[in-house]
């Protein structure tokens, strides 16, 4: 099943723990951040290679692709970018991190096609992207960084992958809670309607 960009906005929308997004980086600004364990669309390189189509094209035949989804225990981080005009962006500069342990970027897609292609290696233009990482399910935060030392505004984050409970909801509860016996005693010690009094 192909997956479109109106099924990929209904994924967890999850904002910056330290900032508002748009977040900005060197090349571009990350625009919104998504977790799910949908399977997503990707281009098969062998079928690729077997119809002589090695160049990445803005629309993707539907026979060079297939659906994959995260291992097990994991997740799909994706980024939407907006890139800086005269920046290119390439998958292969790009990472995740978090503890010490590094996520790289697995593939770019074009938001109007919404299909990660591999023979996309490099992004010239400032049209919307996808950037998409592979992380443990449980993770809660990240950073986002480039593979090369010393670049500028990098790196950002962390950036909160698991929404925590709002603290006025959980504030709520124990009164909501508390007025549930007084409102049962008040039950409980009025006097039944069909109730003769003894003789």
């Amino acid at each position: 099943m192909k997956l479109t960009l109106a099924t990929l906005v209904t994924l967890a929308t999850i904002t910056s723990a330290i900032a508002d997004l748009p977040l900005a980086f060197h090349a571009g600004k990350i625009e919104a951040v998504q977790v799910t364990t949908e399977a997503q669309r990707f281009t098969n390189l062998a079928k690729c290679a077997a119809q002589n189509k090695k160049s990445p094209t803005s629309e993707v035949q539907e026979d060079l692709c297939e659906d994959k989804g995260p291992a097990e225990g994991k997740q799909f981080v994706i980024l939407k970018i907006t890139p800086t005009p005269a920046r290119t962006i390439s998958p292969f500069d790009y990472k995740l991190v978090s503890d010490g342990n590094d996520y790289p970027c697995l593939s770019l897609a074009l938001v109007s096609n919404n299909v990660y292609d591999f023979r996309r290696s490099v992004h010239e233009s400032s049209e919307p992207i996808y950037l998409i990482f592979e992380t443990p399910s449980d993770l809660e935060n990240v950073m986002f960084t480039c593979v090369y030392a010393g670049i500028p505004y990098l790196p950002i984050g962390p950036i909160q992958l698991i929404e925590k409970p709002a603290a006025t909801e959980e504030a709520e509860k124990p009164v909501a809670e508390a007025e549930k016996p007084a409102a049962a005693k008040e039950e409980e010690e009025k006097p039944a309607a069909n109730d003769e009094e003894e003789e």
